[in-house]
Order: C-alpha cells, then structure tokens, then sequence
C-alpha cells in the first residue's frame, strides 16, 4: 500500500525536525519543493540536487543542502530519504567517509528498514542493498575543447 498525502506530509516533517535538531553542524538550508518555480525546479534537477525523473514534487518534498550544495538531504523523493554528496573532480574514494559518516548519523536518529539477505529495503528494486550510487559527470566537448580528452579516458580506466 502506498503513503497517504497526509502521511507523506507527517512524514516529511518528522523527518525534517529530527535532521534539523540532531545534524545542526551541518548548517542545512531547507526548500519545500513544491514552491519552487520551474525556472527554479529546472536548475535544481541541473544542478542534480534533485531527481530529473520525477515531473512535480508536493508539499511533503523538501531539499536540505549546505550552502555548497557539496551535501545534501532530499526527503520523499522517490526515497523517504536519499542522501547526495558531489564534489568536482575523480575523488570519489574521498567523499566516502563523508557519505558514510553522514549516514550513520541518520542511523543514530532513524531505524532504517534493514535485512541481512538483502541489505537495506526500499521502494524500488533496483535500490535494494546498499542503495549506492556513484555517478561521474564529464563535460565531454571541454575536454576535447582543450585537447584533454585522451588524458581523462586514460585516467577513468586506469
């Protein structure tokens, strides 16, 4: 059975306050989606802060981001709860300790829904276990633009 609109909207505020009390360090800045125009919605989903799939978001959306963007929390997207950190560069070895820190703090305040046979449990199949992913995004015409193509393909497969 699917959440209710109420409930996503209890949902989304529980979750928001309990963020919002316990990871005060991370300074979060909050946007409830759905009073976002779609110039504004246009240049989230661009900026990869929110899912490009997803048409329109309700009440019971909202985005906590750092100032930076570089972290970031989105609540009741496709997920109840969908951790992002980006950084520019090939460093993703270095933004696991950070993604991985965040998330155990969230554990310490929510109970995910966890089983050893499958990991953790979501509403899409093809999230289920560890739920991770790990996008890189060249901007493929600079890099031919300024001849680095070959070096950067050498790098990714090496």
């Amino acid at each position: 059975p699917q959440i209710s609109p109420q409930d996503k909207l209890v949902l989304k505020n529980v979750i928001s306050e309990k963020i919002e009390n316990n990871l005060k360090n991370y300074k979060f800045d909050k946007i409830l989606l759905d009073e976002v125009d779609a110039i504004d919605l246009a240049l989230l989903k661009e900026r990869r802060l929110i899912e490009r799939t997803t048409p329109a978001y309700s009440e019971a959306t909202e985005l906590l981001h750092t100032t930076t963007e570089s972290k970031s929390i989105l609540i009741n997207g496709n997920d109840h709860i969908k951790l992002q950190i980006a950084h520019n560069g090939l460093s993703a070895n270095l933004l696991w300790p950070q993604i991985s820190h965040l998330d155990d703090e969230l554990m310490h305040i929510f109970q995910y829904a966890f089983t050893d046979q499958f990991g953790f449990l979501t509403s899409s199949l093809n999230q289920l276990g560890t739920s991770l992913k790990v996008e890189i995004l060249l901007h493929l015409p600079a890099f031919v633009f300024t001849g680095r193509i070959n070096q950067k393909i050498h790098q990714l497969l090496g």
